[in-house]
């Protein structure tokens, strides 16, 4: 299934941000902290929402969007079920890539 998270709505323009000295759009960090602090295996609804609410929180001026293959794949497990409790800093494939470009 499709899964595809924007930055934004198309009126609105991705921002890039600096986290802790290194430049990347508001998306990956926001994604990189749900992600992080995620001690539960996520759905793709719950990844957009809690991405929405870091971006809200930071207040940055930008609305992720969310597109669907169908619209089952909203309640499907994100990456598989990946989630970190440990806090070790363990990263999906690609977002620590994605971070560092």
């Amino acid at each position: 299934s499709i899964v595809v998270l924007s930055g934004c709505r198309d009126d609105q323009t991705a921002l890039d941000v600096t986290e802790h000295g290194r430049s990347c759009g508001a998306l990956t960090s926001s994604l990189m902290r749900v992600m992080q602090e995620a001690t539960q295996a996520l759905t793709v609804q719950q990844v957009l929402d809690q991405v929405a609410t870091v971006i809200a929180k930071r207040h940055w001026k930008q609305v992720p969007q969310l597109s669907l293959g169908s619209a089952k794949a909203a309640n499907s497990r994100w990456l598989d079920g990946w989630a970190v409790s440990t806090g070790s800093g363990a990263e999906p494939a690609g977002i620590g890539a994605l971070a560092e470009s």
